[in-house]
């Protein structure tokens, strides 16, 4: 009996951590269409069981190795590829989904590139690092190259709705916006600093 009781706190606890994950990159991901004006989702379905998984299970899924380009079937264990799909006013293009360390390893070289020519020359590259940091410049932040191209015209205006729903330290990494103006302005339009649940 109390064996059936700690498995059923522990599939509760899980739950309610995976339903947080998936909320907070839900807001994530809110925060950089606007930003970026394209629709970014996974499509991940399992080539061996046709399971189709959500993007914290791709995510989940990934190794830590820069060269393994594929994530695990939550179902059946099986690895493959998954795909990232954007929807803009140019319509919808998939390309190839690299996880976090594959990103970041394969940046070093890009630097020199607009956004738009970096878009052009390598699209899954550009993308995935949109995808797990925001902008360009958060992505090469986090290996220490300086990003210096102008990605988002009025970031703050776009901003503005997610003040209160995710932290200010995480809007300033992903917007490269000083923190101390995205705390200026939520205090200046009464935000309370967000919380989590």
């Amino acid at each position: 009996m109390s064996l059936s009781m700690s498995l059923s706190h522990s599939v509760r606890q899980r739950l309610s951590h995976e339903q947080r994950l998936s909320q907070t990159l839900a807001v994530r991901l809110e925060l950089i269409n606007a930003l970026q004006g394209d629709e970014y989702t996974t499509d991940a379905q399992c080539p061996a069981c046709h399971r189709r998984m959500n993007s914290v299970e791709v995510l989940k899924g990934f190794t830590r190795d820069p060269t393994d380009f594929t994530t695990q079937c939550t179902n059946c264990k099986t690895r493959f590829a998954p795909k990232l799909s954007m929807r803009g006013g140019y319509g919808k293009v998939e390309v190839a989904f690299y996880c976090d360390v594959q990103t970041l390893a394969q940046l070093p070289g890009h630097e020199r590139l607009t956004p738009d020519e970096f878009r052009k020359q390598n699209a899954a590259l550009f993308h995935s690092a949109i995808f797990h940091n925001g902008s360009l410049r958060a992505a090469f932040a986090r290996i220490n190259i300086q990003y210096e191209h102008t990605e988002v015209v009025d970031p703050m205006t776009k901003v503005k709705p997610f003040l209160g729903r995710m932290p200010d330290t995480e809007i300033a990494r992903i917007t490269g916006l000083k923190l101390r103006d995205i705390r200026y302005e939520r205090r200046n339009d009464g935000i309370r600093a967000y919380r989590l649940n």
